[in-house]
């Protein structure tokens, strides 16, 4: 805190995100070792110049990355609000479905987004769904094209033959406070084919091939629907 108390700055551990862990999650950590650093760090963004205006390279780590996917992708690819049964919390842009699997162009073609609540440490990982159906991978966008959603067996015969890749009925939402939603972003992992990061670089290697840029780490807090 500024010793006129008019500002305040705090960094958090780069190290930590919500997992399904016990408790060595914590205890790997090393908090103690860590704090002298990341106070110091906070004394450094007090006095941190401000970026100008202007047109910037970024580079986003991992969980930067999967923030900014949870949210402008997550809310939107769940099929309860696609097909209109969350107005009272937000709609989505990936609406009708038939207008929109295997022919809405999301990104670029070298973009494609998997979700996976069966790797080690998400935040939703876990043996069995709220249906006690064991979670597989699947694909949400292929090559830059939306081709999947978020559902359960509640909803998944509303899309009936419409997904692009025939498997077997399955139940990938989670349930929570009386309500089945989707995981958080840690769950979504993007694989880029071309550019920087398509072949597994570090991010200092990235940080250092890049003339002019910014880097995010650990991501922003957004959604894409209106703050109530």
């Amino acid at each position: 805190m500024a010793p006129d108390h008019s500002d305040s700055y705090g960094r958090g551990m780069e190290t930590f995100y919500r997992v399904s862990a016990g408790y060595e999650a914590l205890t790997e950590l090393n908090l103690a070792e860590a704090y002298p650093r990341l106070v110091e760090e906070a004394r450094q963004l007090m006095h941190a110049k401000e970026v100008d205006v202007g047109r910037y390279d970024v580079v986003f780590d991992g969980y930067g990355v999967a923030e900014l996917l949870s949210a402008s992708l997550a809310p939107a690819a769940e099929l309860d609000r696609v097909l209109g049964y969350e107005q009272d919390v937000g709609t989505s842009y990936l609406a009708p479905p038939e207008k929109v699997l295997g022919l809405m162009h999301l990104g670029a073609p070298a973009l494609t987004i998997r979700t996976d609540r069966t790797r080690p440490r998400g935040m939703s990982t876990g043996g069995w769904d709220a249906e006690g159906v064991t979670p597989e991978p699947f694909t949400l966008v292929k090559d830059g094209v939306v081709v999947d959603y978020f559902t359960d067996r509640e909803f998944a015969s509303a899309i009936g033959q419409l997904v692009c890749e025939p498997r077997p009925p399955r139940a990938l939402a989670w349930l929570c406070g009386g309500e089945c939603r989707v995981g958080h972003s840690d769950d979504l992992l993007a694989e880029s084919h071309h550019g920087a990061g398509s072949h597994g670089e570090s991010v200092e290697a990235m940080i250092a091939a890049t003339k002019k840029g910014l880097y995010f780490a650990k991501g922003v807090d957004e959604s894409i629907d209106p703050r109530s």
